[in-house]
């Protein structure tokens, strides 16, 4: 699914065929359990100029526990979307994500 969307993305007379193809992969994306396909169909949907299916499929994984924080920083099919009015809320949550998961592992200081 993933090549088929790359290709439809890269072609910009496909405009009818990205949009079938991005809520063919949001759908399978969700239907994972894991958040880490939710997190790498995102970040390809929001680069392919499909922001809003991309940020819904990256609060998905940060609420499956795919943090990302630092990979939302870096990632660089995510350029044009850290511009957007959501992301600040999802670099948020997935920090908060990340400080809950790591939280158990820091050493007790009392």
């Amino acid at each position: 699914m993933s090549r088929d969307l790359v290709q439809v993305c890269r072609d910009p007379l496909q405009t009818a065929a990205l949009d079938r193809i991005a809520h063919a992969s949001e759908a399978a994306a969700l239907a994972a359990i894991d958040g880490e396909p939710r997190y790498q169909i995102g970040s390809l949907l929001a680069y392919c100029g499909k922001k809003d299916v991309g940020l819904r499929l990256l609060k998905s994984a940060i609420k499956q526990n795919y943090c990302a924080y630092g990979a939302l920083q870096t990632d660089p099919l995510l350029v044009d979307m850290r511009a957007t009015s959501g992301f600040s809320e999802l670099l948020s949550d997935a920090r908060q994500c990340q400080d809950r998961i790591l939280a158990p592992l820091q050493p007790d200081k009392s």
